[in-house]
């Protein structure tokens, strides 16, 4: 049922999506990743986990979707979402001592039901 947003809805949909970057993080602690950053909020925006493993930084933007039977393209971010989320991620990286050979990479890493992660590239 589509409808007005309650407040109830809010703190659900807010407390799945802090376990969904949990899990998250866990998921690429256990691949060797670090992490850098959590819920970083910056003027263009916020990111949710910035890693790094190496000389390979990730920035990814977690998202969680109760509806595994949803369009790929509805389920992800939008294009100013996309958008917001490099220019964040650029401002943020460049705060960052970096050498030629790092190799940065924005991920969504998309969960549908807490078994099904899914991640792609932006």
């Amino acid at each position: 049922m589509v409808g007005k947003q309650t407040a109830d809805d809010r703190r659900w949909a807010e407390k799945t999506g802090r376990l969904a970057e949990y899990l998250t993080l866990w998921v690429y602690r256990l691949q060797g990743y670090r992490c850098l950053c959590r819920r970083c909020c910056i003027l263009f925006g916020e990111i949710d986990l910035l890693m790094k493993r190496g000389r390979r930084i990730l920035v990814l933007e977690v998202k969680f979707r109760t509806q595994n039977h949803l369009p790929e393209e509805m389920a992800l971010p939008s294009k100013t979402q996309c958008q917001r989320i490099r220019q964040a991620a650029l401002w943020l990286t460049k705060r960052l001592v970096l050498t030629p050979q790092t190799e940065i990479r924005l991920q969504v890493v998309l969960w549908t039901g807490w078994a099904n992660m899914r991640v792609f590239e932006m």
